[in-house]
């Protein structure tokens, strides 16, 4: 999605390694996506719930057992990662939910 690719890249000065304080904070309208739908799920020790969008290169299914990583666009304190590879999410899958063509708002930055 073009507001990840287009956010400025990682910048160590302004985005820290791990906040446990971070909470999901901005949302983006999508139409028609792939998205994934988490209860509790964990980056960098934050811990979010809420829906994302599944980055393109995510393969499903995905599996309905144990914890699995899961690439997300999503930008940590308004920044993407330097390779524009999308964040990678911590989901317990048995409480996830996948939704092809979703319409609504995604969780678009984790920060404080």
């Amino acid at each position: 999605m073009d507001f990840y690719l287009k956010a400025p890249k990682w910048d160590s000065s302004l985005c820290p390694k791990v906040s446990s304080s971070a909470t999901e904070l901005n949302e983006i309208k999508v139409i028609e996506q792939r998205v994934i739908q988490v209860f509790n799920a964990s980056y960098r020790n934050a811990v979010v719930s809420g829906y994302f969008l599944l980055a393109p290169s995510v393969e499903l299914p995905l599996g309905k057992v144990g914890y699995k990583r899961v690439e997300v666009h999503c930008c940590w304190f308004g920044h993407k990662l330097p390779s524009d590879r999308g964040i990678r999410l911590l989901v317990q899958m048995g409480s996830a939910k996948l939704i092809e063509n979703f319409t609504g708002k995604v969780v678009s930055n984790i920060a404080t």
